[in-house]
């Protein structure tokens, strides 16, 4: 899974050939916006607008203002990405503790370590407007890990840059959960945060995430590929592969998908 908000030590989160791109573009998703169903509550705050470079190119992204709050929760056909709740924790540890489902992390997180990083998450939602969503399957109501949008801002020559990130249970794992909840992310990231463009990265042998990244429509340049500074030179999971998905041009004419209200 891409590092989005990765526990300690790992902190996470040139022009290119058309040749080189190595994943066929497939953004029809995004032509469907009543398959993904946004519950808003009213405006609460608004939100500063920032900078945002793309290679060596600045855009200037502008983050939810009070009419584009965030929203209660996103929702498809067999996933509700919502806010985070108590009960999750545990769960959440559980999963952070779970060796295959960290094997391209650096090292798994204590309990104490799962639970402030939920704390992180929450309040993100609330500082930048989006954040890494709590997955639950409609069906069943389990927890089964996160999945969302969290801002990359070490130094790379691709930052600062918005990610799609995830993390999820084993037990979910070949259902299609990851894929079609980072595309409830990235539509919502699209539509109503207006960003240009938004970003994956994982390590190179992370062949699970890169079919996710590949079935999303994302491309890899390997020129885009990178050294990851929070890990030591010669560390194993140091080099990684970037993914980018530029806004679609259906997000620009739909605007904002509809509410689940309206």
């Amino acid at each position: 899974m891409p590092h989005a908000l990765l526990g300690p030590p790992y902190s996470d989160t040139t022009s290119r050939s058309p040749s080189t791109l190595t994943a066929k573009t497939d953004r029809s998703w995004m032509r469907s916006p009543s398959a993904i169903a946004i519950v808003t509550p009213p405006p609460a705050r608004s939100y500063r607008h920032r900078g945002w470079r793309f290679g060596r190119q600045w855009h200037v992204a502008s983050l939810p203002v009070a009419s584009l709050p965030v929203p209660a929760e996103l929702c498809t056909d067999r996933l509700r990405l919502r806010r985070w709740q108590p009960e999750d924790l545990e769960p959440f540890a559980a999963l952070n503790d779970d060796p295959v489902v960290m094997e391209h992390f650096p090292s798994r997180p204590s309990g104490a370590e799962s639970d402030a990083m939920v704390e992180r998450i929450e309040a993100a939602f609330g500082r930048d407007g989006y954040g890494l969503w709590a997955v639950e399957v409609v069906a069943s109501g389990r927890f089964a890990g996160f999945t969302g949008l969290w801002p990359a801002t070490f130094e790379a020559p691709f930052t600062p840059a918005v990610e799609v990130g995830w993390r999820l249970a084993r037990w979910s794992w070949g259902r299609g959960v990851a894929t079609e909840a980072a595309r409830a992310a990235l539509a919502d990231g699209f539509a109503r945060l207006a960003v240009d463009e938004i970003v994956s990265f994982t390590s190179v042998g992370n062949e699970r995430s890169r079919r996710v990244m590949q079935k999303l429509g994302m491309t890899h340049d390997p020129h885009d590929d990178f050294e990851h500074p929070a890990l030591p030179a010669g560390h194993p999971l140091r080099r990684h592969v970037l993914y980018r998905l530029g806004r679609p041009r259906e997000a620009e004419a739909d605007g904002p998908l509809r509410s689940a209200s309206g």
